[in-house]
């Protein structure tokens, strides 16, 4: 009597399964590298511009960004924001630490701007983080793919967006 399945489907099986638990095995391993990384996204080089408002609406400025983003050690980033326009420049300094868990433990902001004044608080919501302020002051890092989406809102000073790209190095003069 010849058996209904041929003699090698059963090692095939075998094998495919084997590669399948393999692979099991493997996910956590890669979530747990995710979760100690959770601001990788913040870290390179990026350049762009985007267009500041004026508090009264009326009066409209482009600023040239560039962001860059550096590991300091494992659980820690240090994000260097400078935009500039013809009249005016503001640099930003922003070292975030995260806790075993992925989330911001501490965070440390340099911004002689002062847009965000008082008592600054970070919330992080994914890869998104935003700063926030007294008088609903606040300043929004969004990761999207290649790019870095940055809103600002600052009551009684005026309002931006600014989309900026990631930068290849290698392609720098």
């Amino acid at each position: 009597m010849t058996p209904f399945l041929p003699r090698a489907l059963p090692r095939a099986l075998a094998r495919a399964l084997a590669c399948l638990l393999a692979i099991a095995a493997l996910c956590p391993f890669t979530a747990a590298l995710a979760q100690e990384q959770p601001f990788e996204a913040f870290v390179g080089d990026w350049q762009g511009k985007g267009q500041l408002s004026e508090a009264q609406g009326d009066i409209r400025h482009t600023l040239l960004c560039r962001m860059s983003g550096a590991r300091e050690d494992p659980r820690t980033v240090t994000i260097m924001l400078r935009c500039a326009s013809r009249q005016d420049s503001r640099t930003l300094r922003l070292t975030l630490t995260h806790d075993s868990a992925g989330q911001v433990a501490s965070f440390r902001i340099a911004e002689p701007a002062k847009l965000l004044r008082g008592a600054v608080t970070l919330r992080q919501d994914g890869p998104r983080l935003t700063l926030r302020g007294d008088r609903d002051s606040r300043l929004t890092f969004a990761p999207e793919g290649a790019d870095m989406r940055i809103d600002l809102a600052a009551p009684g000073e005026g309002k931006g967006a600014f989309l900026l790209q990631r930068r290849d190095p290698a392609q720098d003069p």
